[in-house]
């Protein structure tokens, strides 16, 4: 049998019995090149077939050390809750406005031509907002509500968050995507706020205290006894706690048009919370003591 020359043209019988022969080694599996020479019984065939075998080994091997390009997909982010002054979100503008084409500023009832207009017309605290940049695309989204299913069984949950989104996957959009999540997560509150959670540990352990100290002493409580000290300091504390644990782990957007310094101070800005708070562990103070008094009484 006559040797062709690299790179001379199959003859049309030739490209037949690669195109099969290509077919059937595709198919191969473990132990399949026996199953496969078995099939093509002659010599001349067998020949034949591991020729083409070879060949398209060969052009496996050639792609595969051809360089594969990865499926690129727009990037997103969740972000934590965020505390942002004027001048900060003047700056997160500007990233936008510095690499985008067209950015426009909206909440969920109008859009706005810049941040003091929307001042004008909304106010200075930002409950919902949304900066989308186009060219590359990139979407920030504050306050945004979704249903989450936990199970198939469970009726839907609404939840908050806040998202950094790319709308496109492109190298530019990558690279202003990643700035401007850099950007913001230097702006993110903590997950909870240690000074208030230590406080709220250590009425804990005084109301506790307090308590042990009273069901140790088995004191019981008549008509016209006065109350022991140490239950009065265990209800109180216990009470008392909530109101600090609930500041620690209740942790909202904080958003403004107003400058740092012309914003109010922490207490000023959470007022009306510790207020509810102060309310709600004011009435199970006096509904504890009560409760309290009538268990020392009946079992006195």
């Amino acid at each position: 049998m006559e040797r062709k020359e690299r790179g001379s043209r199959e003859t049309p019988r030739e490209h037949s019995t690669v195109g099969r022969i290509t077919s059937q080694a595709a198919g191969l599996k473990d132990g399949g090149l026996a199953l496969f020479l078995k099939e093509n019984r002659g010599p001349q065939e067998r020949v034949s077939a591991l020729n083409g075998l070879s060949r398209v080994y060969n052009i496996l091997l050639l792609l595969r050390g051809l360089p594969t390009e990865p499926i690129k997909h727009p990037r997103t982010a969740r972000l934590r809750s965020l505390k942002m002054y004027r001048e900060d979100l003047d700056q997160l503008l500007e990233l936008f406005q510095g690499k985008c084409a067209r950015v426009t500023i909206s909440d969920e009832r109008y859009r706005y031509e810049s941040f003091d207009d929307m001042r004008k017309h909304s106010g200075s605290r930002i409950d919902k907002l949304d900066i989308q940049g186009a060219q590359p695309g990139l979407h920030f989204l504050v306050n945004q509500s979704a249903q989450v299913k936990v199970t198939d069984h469970t009726p839907s949950t609404a939840i908050t968050f806040n998202e950094l989104r790319a709308e496109e996957a492109t190298e530019e959009a990558d690279a202003l995507f990643f700035r401007i999540k850099d950007f913001l997560s230097a702006h993110q509150e903590p997950q909870v706020r240690m000074r208030f959670l230590v406080l709220a540990i250590v009425l804990a352990i005084v109301a506790f205290g307090g308590l042990l100290l009273f069901v140790s002493r088995k004191e019981a409580i008549g008509p016209g006894d006065h109350v022991p000290w140490s239950l009065v300091v265990g209800t109180f504390g216990l009470v008392i706690s909530i109101v600090p644990l609930s500041v620690a782990f209740n942790i909202g957007n904080y958003l403004t048009l107003e400058t740092k310094f012309n914003s109010p101070s922490f207490w000023a800005k959470h007022q009306d919370a510790f207020a509810a708070h102060a309310v709600t562990a004011t009435i199970s103070a006096v509904v504890g003591g009560v409760v309290v008094w009538l268990v020392g009484h009946f079992l006195k």
